[in-house]
């Protein structure tokens, strides 16, 4: 299984600037049974660009998680389930100068900080190769943020009925 989608934050700050809304995702699914799965995902935020006259300041984010989920609750049409896992965001900030007028400048700078999610979502039928994805996580650590995930759930062998 592979999901994709639009991922919206609550932002973080960083260098004089803020991350960038909305983003992309792409996640993996590997089943370790029925109910139990691991997903690594990668996530791309939009970029944030704060401009005056005399500079520019360039934000760019990025989320690698690895999460493992469980499903709890299992209805006809609806998947209710809980992921926890480590995730790791990468902030990369670009300084221009546009008109040098005696300022100090602002230093390139980039990072990358260690956290934990804990979130959970729904998932709900479409039809044998794809479910509607939708998922709320709190990644707590250095850059601590909420993140909404919207998106849809492909199923490579074209079979997502024969779960639990």
């Amino acid at each position: 299984m592979l999901s994709g989608g639009l991922v919206f934050s609550s932002g973080i700050d960083y260098n004089y600037n803020t991350s960038g809304n909305p983003g992309l995702f792409l996640k993996g699914y590997y089943n370790v049974n029925k109910r139990f799965l691991i997903t690594p995902s990668l996530t791309v935020f939009n970029r944030n660009v704060k401009e005056e006259f005399y500079f520019k300041l360039t934000n760019y984010m990025f989320h690698f998680d690895i999460d493992a989920q469980y499903g709890l609750i299992k209805e006809d049409q609806i998947v209710f389930f809980a992921f926890t896992g480590i995730n790791t965001t990468t902030i990369i900030s670009r300084y221009k100068v546009l008109e040098n007028v005696g300022q100090d400048q602002i230093d390139n700078a980039s990072t990358i900080k260690p956290g934990i999610n804990l979130g959970g979502g729904i998932k709900m039928y479409i039809n044998k190769t794809a479910d509607a994805l939708l998922s709320a996580k709190y990644t707590a650590g250095g850059f601590s943020q909420f993140i909404i995930s919207l998106g849809v759930i492909y199923h490579l062998d074209g079979n997502n009925r024969k779960g639990w």
